[in-house]
Parts: C-alpha cells; structure tokens; sequence
C-alpha cells in the first residue's frame, strides 16, 4: 500500500507542478472510449508479468485496421501468433505514450487472436521507467475498430514462470558499480504456458484498473499521447562466436550438454551491441542456464585492461537465468532487452542431456540512419569516430542514455551532446525533441530541472538545468523548427528566474539546492562543492549562468519576449563583469570561486565560449589550462573529464586554436588502444565501456577538423572552416535539414584542395587561413595556398 501511496504522490506532484496547466500540442488527440484494464488479482504495483487476448471474427480482411496501444509498464503486441511491435517509449504520466499500429496484414478471414504480454517489474524496474498502476489499454482508431478496445471481450492471465531481482552493485566484497537499469529475469520453463496464446493456461475476464480512467479524467495519473518517435530497431544480428568452452567441440550451435554436467560457454560478438537475445533450448528438464552480459572481461581485481583478452578473465554482471522444462524448440528471452559485446553461458544439467538449439540476436534501438561521416589518411582518428558513432547509437533508445549497460537515464549533460552527434551525423531531431521536452517537464515548483528524466527518483543537478537550455540553443540552430524553442521559453525563464535568486553581494552566485556536481574531478563532484569561497559564492557556477543567458536572449529575440531578451542580455553582462572583477588571477586564469585559492580546465574553457576572457587573451588561457597532451591540466589545475573535452574543444576552435584538436585526441587514442569498440566513462579503470558523454569526438570531428557548422539560426548558412593539423587527406560530411554538405581536402605540394559540395538553396562560406570564400548551391572546388 505503501507504494502505491508513494508512486501516486509522485504523479500528483508532476501533475501540479509549473507545467501542469501549461497547453501541450501532442497532436490529434481522438476521443477515448477503452478503458485501461488489468488482471482483479494482480498487485497494482507489480511485480507481475501478464497475458492478455481477445478473438476478432473478421468476415473478410480490412484493407485497413489501426489500433492504438499502451501499457503500464510494457507491453509486447501480437496478433495470430505474430510479434508485431512493442511499447509505450519511455515517457512520464504528463506525457504517457500510446503507439498506432497498422495490423491488417497480420489479419485473416475468420477468428484472428490479438495477444499481449505487458509486465510491472515493481520496484526492481529500470530507474527510467515510471508508473502509476499495472494496466494495458487498446482502443481501435475509428469506430469501425472499436471491437479491439480494451474492456469487454478481454482475457487475461497472471504467469508464475517469469520474476524479476534487482542486479548486485558489489562483487563478493567489492563494489562492482552504481546500476539502475533492467533487473535480471528468471523464467523457470516447468511454469510456462507454452502456447498460451492459443488460449491455453487459466484466463480471467479482464477488469478495470484500480485507478480513475485518466482518459475521462484530465486530473488522473495518466495522459495518453501519441509517440512521437518511429518504431525502435528489431532486427536479427550476428550472435558471435565461441571463444572458450569446457565442452570439447564446442564451437557453434547447435550444442549438446551433457546430464549431469556444469558447462560453461564464452561468446564474444567482436563490437558492443543492445539486442534481446533468444535462446532456443530443447531437452533437459530441470537444467539450469545462466546468461552473463558483460561490456567486457574483468580479471581477478576487476580490473578490464585490453579488451580483446580472453585468457584469466570472466564475465561479470547484469544474469538472466531460465530453467529447462524438457520440451523440444523452447525459445527463452527477457522481457527488457541487454548490452554486450560477451556473454557467458553457465549451465548445469539434471538428470538428461540439453541441447542448445541456436542464439539468435535480435538488435534494438533507435533507428538513426547514418548520412554524415568522417573520413581520413588517420586511421586513428577514424577507428575514433566509428567508435563514437557507435557508442551514440547504443546509447539511444526511446530516450537518449547515459549508459546502455548501467543505468539507462537521460541525463542533461550526456544528452546534450548525443543530440549535437544526432544533428551532425543523422539529421534526424526527433530523439531530440523527445529530451528537450521531457526534461522541460521535469521542472519542479524549486524552479529547477531534474537532472535525468524521465525517472522514477528525483534527482537535481542544478548545473544541468542550465546545460538545458543550452540543449535548446542548439536546437535553434540546427534544425529549422521554431515552435519548439519558442514552447520552451516559459520553463527557460523559470529556470533563469531561479538563479536570478542566488545572485550574491557581489552579483555571483551562491549555492543552489540539489547535488551541486559540475565533474567528478575532485572538489567539483558536489561532496563537497569545492568552487565557492567564504562568502557563498561561485565564479564557476556563474560562468554557466552567464551562458545561459546569453544563449536565452538570442531565443527571446527570436521567438520570444525582446523586454526579456534585453533583461538576459544586460543580466548576463552584469554576471561578465563581476567575473572579470572577482575571479581573475594575476596571470589571466579565472578561478573557481573569489578566493582564488583553485582553478579548473572548466571554469577558464567557460570563460573562453562565453567572451568573460576576451580576444588573443583567450588562446594564452586555453594554452595554460591545456599544455599538450589529450586532456592532461598542468599542476593546480583541476583535469576535465571526457564529458567536459567537448567544451574545451570547442574554446579552442572559438579563439583560433582548432588546430589542436588532434593532440586532444590523444586521450581518445588511448581509449581505442584498448581495442574499446564504444568509449568509456572515465580513464581506466572505469565502470561503462558504453558512455555517451564521451562519444563528443563523432560530431567534433566533422564539425572542428573538416570544419562543418551552421552559421545562422536554423543552419540557413553554413560556414566551413576545417583545422586539418597534419592530415594530408580528410572526406567528410554533415548531415542538413536540406540534404548532405560535404567536404572532401587532399594537401600536396604546399596545396590544399577543397571540394564542397552544399545542398540546394543553401550558401556560406569556406575559411582557410583567415581568407573567406562565398560558396554557392551544388558542387565548389577550391585550390590553395596550403
């Protein structure tokens, strides 16, 4: 009860909160007639696992037949036995999603059998995923489909076989690492209704949830919306292949072990992947297998080292486990889907062999489409990129994340990188949209964004709402579409109002509510927030700030209020100025905080991208904070993690220091020396091998080295400048909303040639050397002087 209690406080406060009244467009919503229904014994809170069907009669095949389907938490849809698709994307109770399918092909004269498997882990589900009450919801899209509506007609039955447990953060005595993600899934097959949906097994009417119908009750916990975002990747992929086995013989399915025998089995697919795996199995009654998905192999001290190794390491983590019922072809997969580039099998058999079948791989996530690329005569820098690429693609799903294996949460300042790589690479902005409005929701009556959203547990990373509207600006200049940033402005001027309070004596600010985090380098992890002096205030924090602002008041003027656009603008110049006053050392640094006592790669890469530290000042600020190699700080400078090398770059191509963005990658070669197929979260040893924030380098290395940008709002123009550094040969492109701009640069005899190619109805400019040349429409080549 108690649960339920609290799960129903948090929705209420979401409903209440500054947005709560606020006119959303979420499209033709259609007037609703279902009714959300579930099992009468099943605990509204999880966790359970249910089936849900209903016979259609269908004298003949409609040319047409469109439902529209929701669950709480999940659901899988099938109809006459076919998976047909899965749900709802990942949302909160403002915005809860429902999906349209179009089912006629699956259709058939005669008796046709909708099917449904939905589950509520409870409290062991992904942090990600929030809920009000276990319920499944179908409603036909006209009238002519009302028969398929949740309510009368609808059976359901309540499984036993399928539990869920929350996944260990320790090794034996050792901490393993901070999960939120999917729980581990046990399916004992003895329990399973194998053909359950063919009617078998023991079925109820299904009845009402307990909960008010949200569809007649606007104030209810739940508003149903149409997803905006495609259908996410399902498509079969390599398994990989068996790289040690104590099976002789064992080199590939189909495998037999057996009776009375412990077998162990390692798969390495060779990249990283998220997928759910299917594992066929028949014989073996009461044989016991356990599925390991590892990011990598850990040696005795849990330490990871070179990825490639096999010998001396195992997998460790995240465990499906599935008991044998002795059937034949029994197919065996979570419900939540896993990350992996190994996966160990550790079986025990009973009393009779087992044979596994075949594992089939089934990927998932977003469906970007790659259009842009990066190209060069460094194949460093290229096996960079593509690792960065895939590290973006695997950390997209329903909602951008921070890690695919650990914790599955859109976290503002991964996000907003991912969704730059987005821009760059795909042009695709939905994902994007999906962020910015989410975490626009999450502001709370504090004025504050949370700091990942959506999630089940608060959490305020006051920087983060901050980072957001950043999030926005890039947006502006990205994609065309101005109605999104102008429905952000009123929670943008929540969020700048909030900070407004915290301004000091001297016009910085003091310490905001919330988990005061800006890295985890130490002092700026937030315990203790080491960036403010005896007085309560912070130069750092106010360098995010002053962006803020200025990034605010190009949106006002926009597609805003001008009044509040002149008030951004004359409160960000008052912030530069007392920055300039407080925080800046005898030798041109900006501090941490007006005591002066440290200094940080973040505060003084700000300080740069925000004009505080003006002109030719700027390059002896960079080059101080960053003396050569990668990321390394010189002493007394706190060291930018991977997250913050995407600012730092991006100072530097600012003050005319691009040119450097190829020693910076020298961090990032270390990382692929380790034969890392995604990038990781941090320096070895590091926790996620799967780690958004530091996939930056996929967008910077088209957007700095061949040098590909917007130059207006809405990327009307484009300016391209590259910094080649010492590479001789770079083919490159960037993805438009008007279609591909390429450029393509080979050096040669004290010569640089440029072939840009732009799309229709777009124009810029190429910089070299500080020499601008208008480029047109269509296809440009340019010859010089190197």
């Amino acid at each position: 009860m108690r649960v339920l209690q609290n799960a129903l406080l948090i929705v209420v406060a979401l409903l209440c909160g500054p947005f709560a009244s606020q006119a959303q467009d979420f499209g033709a919503i259609p007037p609703w007639d279902a009714q959300w229904v579930s099992h009468p014994d099943a605990p509204p809170q999880g966790p359970v696992v249910l089936h849900f069907r209903k016979v259609l009669a269908l004298s003949e095949i409609p040319k047409t037949y469109e439902i529209q389907v929701s669950a709480d938490n999940r659901f899988i849809l099938y109809v006459n036995g076919q998976r047909v698709g899965s749900g709802p994307s990942q949302s909160d109770p403002q915005a809860w999603r429902y999906a349209t399918f179009g089912i006629s092909p699956y259709l058939k004269s005669g008796e046709n059998v909708l099917a449904a498997e939905v589950w509520n882990f409870g409290d062991v589900r992904p942090m990600a995923q929030m809920t009000a009450e276990t319920g499944f919801f179908v409603q036909g899209r006209t009238a002519r489909e009302a028969e398929a509506n949740t309510g009368k007609g609808w059976q359901v039955a309540m499984t036993s076989d399928h539990t869920a447990s929350a996944v260990p953060m320790t090794i034996g005595d050792k901490w393993f690492g901070y999960y939120a993600a999917g729980p581990a899934e046990r399916i004992d097959g003895r329990a399973t209704t194998w053909n359950w949906q063919s009617g078998m097994g023991t079925w109820k009417d299904a009845t009402p949830s307990r909960i008010a119908n949200p569809l007649q009750n606007p104030t209810g916990p739940r508003h149903l919306t149409p997803d905006p975002l495609p259908p996410q990747i399902y498509r079969p992929v390599d398994s990989g292949k068996v790289v040690r086995s104590d099976l002789k013989g064992a080199k590939a399915f189909p495998l037999t072990i057996p009776a009375n025998r412990r077998t162990r089995i390692l798969i390495d697919r060779g990249t990283m992947i998220a997928g759910y795996p299917r594992l066929t199995v028949s014989g073996g009654r009461d044989a016991e297998i356990r599925l390991t998905y590892s990011e990598a192999l850990y040696d005795k001290d849990l330490k990871k080292g070179d990825r490639n190794a096999i010998v001396g390491r195992e997998a460790l983590g995240l465990t499906d486990t599935f008991i044998a019922d002795g059937g034949e072809s029994r197919t065996f997969a979570p419900l939540w889907w896993r990350t992996w580039r190994y996966m160990a099998l550790d079986i025990t058999t009973g009393i009779a062999p087992l044979t596994l079948d075949r594992l089939e791989v089934m990927e998932t996530g977003y469906p970007f489409e790659q259009k842009g690329w990066f190209r060069s005569d460094d194949s460093g820098l290229d096996a960079i990129w593509q690792a960065g690429w895939r590290t973006a693609k695997i950390d997209a799903h329903e909602t951008y994340m921070d890690t695919a294996y650990w914790e599955q949460l859109q976290y503002v300042g991964d996000t907003r990188l991912q969704a730059l790589i987005s821009y760059v690479v795909s042009g695709d902005a939905r994902l994007a949209e999906q962020a910015i409005a989410s975490i626009g929701r999450s502001i709370g009556r504090d004025g504050l964004t949370q700091s990942r959203y959506p999630s089940a547990r608060s959490q305020i990373i006051p920087s983060f709402s901050l980072l957001w509207i950043g999030m926005i600006h890039d947006y502006y200049y990205y994609n065309p579409d101005r109605s999104m940033p102008a429905a952000q402005l009123p929670g943008v001027r929540i969020v700048l109002d909030r900070f407004r309070k915290l301004r000091g004596r001297r016009g910085l600010l003091t310490q905001p509510p919330g988990w005061d985090w800006i890295d985890w380098s130490p002092g700026l992890n937030g315990r203790p927030a080491n960036f403010y002096d005896g007085e309560g205030e912070s130069c750092l924090t106010s360098l995010l700030f002053i962006g803020a602002l200025q990034q605010a008041a190009e949106l006002e003027g926009a597609v805003g209020d001008p009044a509040r656009q002149a008030r951004d603008i004359n409160d960000a110049t008052a912030a530069i100025e007392a920055v300039r006053r407080h925080c800046r050392a005898d030798n041109g640094l900006i501090a941490d905080a007006p005591d002066k006592l440290r200094y940080s790669q973040h505060a003084n890469a700000l300080a740069v991208l925000y004009d505080v530290v003006p002109g030719t000042e700027a390059k002896d600020v960079l080059q101080h904070i960053r003396p050569s190699t990668g990321l390394t700080a010189p002493q007394g400078v706190a060291q930018a993690s991977y997250i913050w090398g995407h600012y730092i770059a991006q100072a530097e191509a600012k003050s005319g220091l691009a040119n450097r963005y190829g020693d910076l990658m020298l961090t990032w070669r270390d990382m692929v020396k380790l034969n890392l197929t995604t990038l990781p979260e941090e320096a070895e040893p590091t926790r996620s091998d799967t780690h958004a924030w530091s996939a930056h380098p996929t967008s910077g290395l088209i957007e700095i080295v061949a040098g590909i940008r917007p130059a207006s709002p809405g990327y009307t123009t484009v300016v391209i400048r590259p910094a080649l550094g010492t590479l001789k040969q770079v083919d490159a492109a960037a993805a438009h909303p008007k279609g591909l701009i390429q450029a393509r640069y080979v050096r040669s005899g004290g010569k640089l040639q440029a072939q840009l190619v732009l799309p229709d109805g777009v124009t810029g400019q190429f910089v070299w050397q500080g020499h601008a040349h208008p480029l047109q429409s269509g296809k440009t080549v340019l010859d010089l002087a190197d």
